[in-house]
Parts: C-alpha cells; structure tokens; sequence
C-alpha cells in the first residue's frame, strides 16, 4: 500500500511538472516570438531611418558641393548667374559680407593685403559677395571700390540675398573655399586674425 501511494505521488508530480513545463514552453515559445518580432521591427525602422539619414545627407552634401545657379550683380551693373564663376576652373576664395560687418571688412581687408604673395604659390580667385540690400547697393559698390578691392576680388552684390540663401549663409561674414570644380572644400563663419591662412591652406591643397 506504502508503494502504490509512493507511485501515486510519484506519477502526480510527474504529470503536474509535464503540465508546468508544457505551459511554460508555450509561454516562452510566444513571449520569444514577440520579442523577435518587436526587434527585427524596431532593426527595420532604425535601418530605414538611418538609411533615410544617410541618403538626405549625401543629397545635402552634393548640393551643397556645386555653385548654385542665381543671379546677381557684378560692378558694371550686369546681371551674371553665379554658375559662370566656373568658368576658369581655378579654385575660388567666396566671402559673404556686408558694408555693416566690421570683422568682414577685415577679413577681406587681410586678403587683399596678402594677396599678391599668395598669387605667386597659387593660381586662384577672390570673389567678394556683398549681401547688402537693394538700398544699400550703391554705398557697398563704392565701398569696396573705395578699399581698393575691385583691382583685385571679383565683386559680386547679391541684393535679393538670393546667392546667401542657395549657399546657406545666415551670418556674415561666412566664407568658402571651393575647387575649380565649385566642390566646397573649406568654409568658416566669423573672423579672428590669422583665419585668412586657413583659407590660403586650403587654397593651395585645391592647386595641387
């Protein structure tokens, strides 16, 4: 009798443990499957949105490597598309300034003053891009006329700000350097003195 309760006993646990196990397996089975299935979703979404990261920045950077085409003003009072600064395909100095932005007119004022060296080590242009408005126009022509900067810099005066805004230029003065192919290679806001020689080393990197 002692045995035959024992067995009893024996079998019940067995069944109870089966039971359990067989629950738990199914429980862990699904719980498993919806943790795989959360994961391989949020690897989907985080791989798209990486994926759609990485394709916007490429756009951005490959817009940004070519000189859009607007138009501006040169110093005779034409109108010229910024794309015919191509043309040359040399390497190009663009500074963004205005006839109001002290730091701008020192920056292009220690261009200019360094210039005629540079030229001899580098063959390359300076176009300086007035950003000052339809108002101000004639004052910033006669400025930069004024500052001896029309012998030297190609002078372009964007009064509907149209070329500031294709080159993303909120503050002046902002400044690049683009290869001959219109790449941007190098660009810096404001302007502390000795940041004209970071402009030339990229120059010269560009003519190599």
């Amino acid at each position: 009798a002692v045995i035959t309760a024992v067995q009893v006993w024996f079998s019940t646990i067995c069944i109870i443990n089966c039971w359990y196990f067989e629950y738990y397996s199914v429980l862990l089975s699904e719980l498993w499957a919806d943790v795989s299935t959360r994961f391989s979703q949020y690897l989907s979404t985080k791989n798209m949105r990486n994926f759609l990261l990485s394709l916007a920045l490429l756009i951005s950077a490959a817009a940004a490597a070519q000189v859009p085409s607007v138009t501006v003003e040169n110093a005779k009072g034409e109108t010229v598309n910024t794309k015919s600064l191509l043309k040359e395909g040399t390497p190009m100095i663009v500074s963004f300034w205005s006839t109001s932005c002290k730091p701008c007119i020192r920056e292009l004022d220690a261009i200019y003053d360094a210039l005629p060296d540079w030229l001899e080590e580098a063959d390359f242009r300076v176009v300086a891009v007035s950003t000052d408005d339809s108002r101000l126009l004639a004052k910033a022509k006669s400025f930069a006329e004024g500052r001896g900067w029309g012998e030297d810099y190609t002078l372009l005066f964007d009064k509907n700000q149209d070329f500031m805004r294709a080159m993303n230029v909120s503050v002046v003065p902002h400044v690049f350097v683009l290869d001959g192919t219109g790449k941007i290679v190098y660009s810096h806001t404001s302007y502390v003195p000795g940041n004209e020689l970071e402009l030339f080393e990229a120059v010269k990197k560009c003519s190599k």
